[in-house]
């Protein structure tokens, strides 16, 4: 079966550009319910919490609890979203792998309309977006799909074979131009649907530089992260943990 993996990174931070303190917060219940409302085709959802607030802990266990969430990690800190994807993975059952935010709606069909192309053209070297990205990438059509040279730096869509060739994320600030060129010195093209099947509402980094430095120098390092020790993790209804003790 075509199983897709969607793997949600949350960080409940101020957002960079926008004054609340509690819009992350806000995405994350959004961005879930949109998920949970709109997702039809076959899926598991993945959820890393970077080290977020009590509430949104609480929150995102209640729906593991309830099925709606298949495997849920909660970091002690904030690791960074590239290293949470990559945490992500590891746990993903899916042939293909939805990478993506805490800050995006999902409008109905979206995953039907998204992995479309990548079904119908196996052949093809193809990593899919649910949302067109106006940049100077564009190269043509696939039907009525549009094909870029280059690709949206979240909400991709592609194979877990694809991702390990590729390797994983970097942390670092640059790690999305970095990864995604890496895709397409191995010739892959992205291919976007003609009308947007997701909408961002959110804007910013999850992590600001001097916790970002701060990251990567354990990771430099060599410095051993392990999956259980940075974070706890749930699949299905199996849990075991007390929140915030």
């Amino acid at each position: 079966m075509n199983y897709v993996s969607i793997i949600v990174t949350h960080y409940s931070q101020r957002d960079d550009f926008l004054p609340e303190s509690n819009l992350r917060s806000q995405f994350l219940r959004q961005c879930m319910d949109s998920l949970i409302k709109n997702t039809t085709y076959p899926a598991e959802l993945i959820v890393i919490d970077n080290g977020g607030k009590n509430d949104d802990s609480d929150y995102l266990v209640d729906l593991t609890r309830q099925g709606k969430i298949n495997t849920y990690i909660r970091n002690k800190n904030n690791m960074y979203w590239a290293y949470g994807w990559n945490q992500g993975v590891k746990m993903a059952t899916g042939k293909y792998i939805l990478l993506t935010h805490n800050d995006y709606i999902f409008k109905p069909n979206w995953l039907e309309k998204t992995i479309y192309p990548l079904l119908k053209y196996p052949d093809k070297r193809l990593i899919a977006c649910p949302m067109l990205f106006k940049n100077k990438y564009n190269i043509g059509k696939l039907e009525d799909y549009r094909l870029d040279s280059f690709g949206m730096p979240a909400c991709l869509l592609l194979t877990k074979e694809l991702f390990y060739k590729v390797g994983e994320y970097p942390v670092c600030l640059l790690s999305s131009p970095y990864w995604l060129k890496k895709v397409a010195e191995k010739g892959y093209v992205f291919i976007a649907p003609p009308t947007n099947y997701v909408k961002r509402i959110g804007v910013g980094h999850c992590l600001d530089p001097s916790q970002l430095i701060k990251v990567e120098k354990e990771l430099l390092n060599k410095q051993k992260i392990d999956l259980h020790e940075k974070g706890t993790y749930y699949r299905n209804k199996r849990i075991s943990w007390t929140p915030h003790n």
